[in-house]
């Protein structure tokens, strides 16, 4: 098992959150699968169902080696947008573009593979919506690639060869050329083989030398008649020679030690495979894993939901900025038209009538201010910021020269004719 990279898991979390009905769930036993078997990867692609329907879904795909017959398969998985309420949907087809599996009892003309567990998906994990638990062994998904490779293995997919059937019969040769060969349907009969008729020999098929003719007796030429007896067993002798090798040697025997050996090697083998694949898992490395991509999970839907807080709270400020701008603008503007009509009449509200006004005014606004003054020189004095000395002499003299302007005042007042204020 080897260590997924963060880019990669952060991609496929991202890629399943629109998409997919339940993103956590497949994003789990997505990158379950990729941790268990090195040679899938993933990535996402269009699939068009039966109806003609496009979608955008997320492919498992990799390369299988079959032990068995040497035949190196792809294997697509696809995850449908419902799972696992919809199981998934798995095509295979042969790793050589120019070589055509032939159908079995697990795929179909299409490459699509069929199997018990599939049918049976939705009553058994339809109604899923997390792993919390169900041990990494039992995971829905790894138990399906684990059935699909043991199903490869035992009855592995053969080649469909070019020019043979379904049932690997050949077509006779002496059937007629005439007429050019339609398209044979996928699920169709046999077409039984013609009798066979005598024909012509071709350059493509050797010619049988023929018995050379028995000689005339001439009398220049004359053979002892003795001898013919012994040249007739001799060309028979040639002809037994001749068909003897040109037949296929019969077939050995079966061994049934041999036999025995060859059971007994493949149930190891089966054991030990079984033995490597599910009993030597590193459960515990896995159940950590999977804790973590549960945490990473967990801490990416905190921020998310902080980050949709925030994103509430700063369009609350902006629209209140936004009205507060405006208040503003339209106070502004109110400022700006009073402005316009009191600024000509100013004179008017800071000169008094008359000097003695004047310096009533500017009497009374003194008075006030040391009375401020000594208010905030009492509270120096009781922070300590000021020595009792200086506080005492300063406050002497505000003091004395407050009543003098209060008598001022006071005079004015009766000048003026005003009414005193208490």
């Amino acid at each position: 098992m080897h260590k997924l990279p963060d880019q990669l898991l952060q991609w496929l979390y991202r890629v399943l959150q629109p998409e997919y009905s339940n993103p956590v769930l497949t994003y789990q036993d997505t990158s379950l699968i990729l941790l268990c078997y090195s040679f899938f990867k993933v990535r996402t692609a269009v699939y068009t169902n039966e109806s003609g329907t496009s979608k955008l879904l997320v492919k498992i795909y990799g390369d299988l080696n079959l032990h068995s017959n040497g035949i190196t398969v792809s294997i697509d998985l696809w995850i449908p947008s419902e799972y696992p309420q919809n199981p998934p949907i798995i095509y295979v087809r042969s790793a050589l573009t120019s070589d055509v599996l032939s159908p079995s009892n697990y795929i179909d003309h299409s490459g699509k593979f069929y199997h018990p567990f599939l049918s049976s998906w939705t009553g058994n994990y339809g109604a899923d919506t997390s792993n919390d638990g169900i041990r990494p062994n039992d995971n829905r998904l790894l138990r399906l690639v684990g059935i699909l490779i043991q199903c490869f293995e035992n009855h592995p997919p053969r080649k469909l060869e070019g020019g043979q059937d379904e049932s690997g019969n050949s077509p006779a040769s002496g059937s007629p050329a005439s007429g050019s060969p339609g398209p044979r349907g996928p699920q169709g009969p046999p077409i039984p083989p013609a009798p066979t008729v005598p024909t012509v020999p071709t350059k493509s098929t050797p010619r049988i030398p023929p018995v050379p003719p028995r000689p005339s007796p001439h009398p220049d030429t004359a053979i002892d008649q003795s001898l013919l007896p012994r040249l007739s067993r001799l060309r028979l002798l040639e002809e037994e020679t001749t068909n003897v090798q040109s037949s296929p040697p019969p077939l050995l025997p079966a061994n049934p030690s041999n036999l025995q050996l060859v059971d007994s090697i493949r149930k190891t083998l089966n054991e030990s495979v079984k033995y490597e694949l599910f009993d030597e898992l590193p459960l515990t490395e896995l159940v950590q894993t999977q804790n973590r991509l549960l945490q990473s999970t967990e801490a990416e839907f905190n921020t998310t939901s902080y980050l949709d807080y925030f994103e509430r709270k700063i369009d609350e400020n902006r629209r209140l900025l936004v009205s507060k701008q405006n208040q503003l603008d339209r106070l502004d503007s109110e400022l700006d038209r009073d402005l316009n009509e009191v600024l000509p009449k100013f004179d008017e509200c800071l000169i008094a009538e008359t000097p003695v006004f004047n310096q009533l005014y500017r009497l009374v606004t003194t008075v006030e201010a040391i009375t401020d003054l000594m208010y905030h020189l009492d509270k120096l004095h009781d922070k300590g910021k000021i020595k009792f000395d200086r506080y005492l002499k300063v406050i002497r003299q505000l003091a004395r020269e407050q009543c003098l302007l209060k008598q001022h005042v006071a005079k004015l007042v009766e000048v003026c004719g005003l009414e005193p204020s208490g």
